[in-house]
């Protein structure tokens, strides 16, 4: 039975918060600290990954944005907010994109206020309800820290943190780990260049983990570079999903640089791991709020 709207309302306001991260095997968050260098895009990837490794896989939509569009999902539909209507449950929300791999989206929110943001992270955690049926979770939380912490309130394994080549990304990126190490202290965090060729990538992560080092003690994990995918960019821009198109480099790069963690979550360790050092039924016609 899912926790009751009041109990959830309280954890977001901070009362009986545990003092310690809640780690999640299993559940990725993906976020930035700069809008437009592809949270989407690499949440996308992340669940593909998963689901052609053979693991029962949720890609979550934490904020509107691209993500339903890279994933074939044309049109306005029911999502997240649609759990504050009485009735709903976070199940009849889900889209199933093909077997053992689910989407939830994020439906329409109203204008990014603060009542708004805790209202996100309430109906994230009670999405979270979801979680325990898959082997592996991956969430866009976007490119706000509000809407990132939000897309963590159900529980994280790892947040990636994606970042570009230039020095704007760059800062957004620290800018964001400094505000995640105060608010969620001990979750784990890891960097990700997105279209960047291995070098440009290795100095932009470089130069965000020893600014870390350096003003914050300590450095998030340091991930893989994806490069710059024109297969993928033109089926995008063509309209077709991620889904359709045979597997590109940067695919390619998420599968062979996180194997060993993209294999379903039941054959490891229960424990939270550095990747580098059930049932559902199809959702409902419900018309969004």
């Amino acid at each position: 039975m899912n926790r009751s709207l009041e109990e959830l309302r309280a954890w977001v306001t901070g009362q009986g918060r545990d003092p310690e991260p809640n780690l999640r095997p299993g559940v990725w968050v993906v976020g930035a600290g700069k809008g437009g260098v592809g949270t989407s895009t690499v949440t996308a990837l992340l669940g593909l990954a998963a689901r052609r490794r053979g693991s029962r896989t949720l890609v979550v939509e934490g904020v509107s944005g691209g993500l339903a569009l890279i994933l074939g999902q044309e049109g306005e539909t029911a999502g997240i907010p649609d759990l504050a209507r009485p009735g709903v449950e976070p199940e009849d929300l889900l889209v199933s994109l093909a077997d053992g791999f689910d989407f939830l989206p994020a439906g329409r929110w109203a204008d990014g206020s603060t009542d708004e943001e805790n209202q996100r992270a309430l109906l994230l955690r009670r999405a979270g309800d979801l979680y325990d049926a898959y082997d592996r979770v991956v969430v866009d939380g976007g490119s706000r820290a509000t809407t990132v912490m939000a897309a963590c309130s159900a529980g994280a394994e790892r947040l990636w943190i994606v970042t570009h080549r230039n020095r704007v990304a760059a800062a957004g990126a620290y800018a964001l780990v400094k505000a995640l190490e105060a608010q969620l202290p001990g979750l784990p965090l890891a960097l990700l260049a997105n279209r960047a060729t291995p070098e440009e990538g290795r100095r932009a992560l470089s130069a965000i983990r020893s600014g870390c080092r350096r003003f914050l003690g300590s450095a998030p994990d340091e991930g893989p570079s994806l490069p710059t995918d024109p297969g993928l960019l033109q089926a995008l821009d063509e309209g077709r999903s991620v889904l359709d198109i045979p597997p590109g480099p940067a695919l390619q790069v998420v599968e062979q640089t996180l194997a060993p963690y993209l294999t379903p979550v039941s054959t490891h360790s229960t424990s939270p791991r550095s990747p580098l050092a059930g049932h559902t039924r199809p959702s409902r016609n419900l018309r969004p709020v």
